[in-house]
């Protein structure tokens, strides 16, 4: 397994190819890498976290609605 990392001067969209992580299986795969700042960062995963917190399905006991004890085929 391959590894890296780097520090983005800047913000902005790094291009880059699989080949340089993944070897030469991938060396035509094109990857790209969006460098933002820790507060950009921070919020897009709060964002998330609310979002997909709210979408979630519940754990089937914990079910507000009849789906838990629903007959299933």
């Amino acid at each position: 397994m391959n590894e890296t990392w780097f520090t983005a001067e800047r913000e902005g969209i790094y291009y880059s190819q699989c080949s340089k992580l993944c070897s030469k299986d991938h060396s035509n795969l094109p990857i790209a890498f969006r460098g933002v700042s820790e507060e950009s960062y921070a919020a897009w995963l709060a964002g998330t976290r609310k979002k997909r917190a709210a979408t979630a399905p519940a754990p089937g006991h914990f079910a507000a609605n009849d789906a838990a004890t629903a007959e299933r085929p």
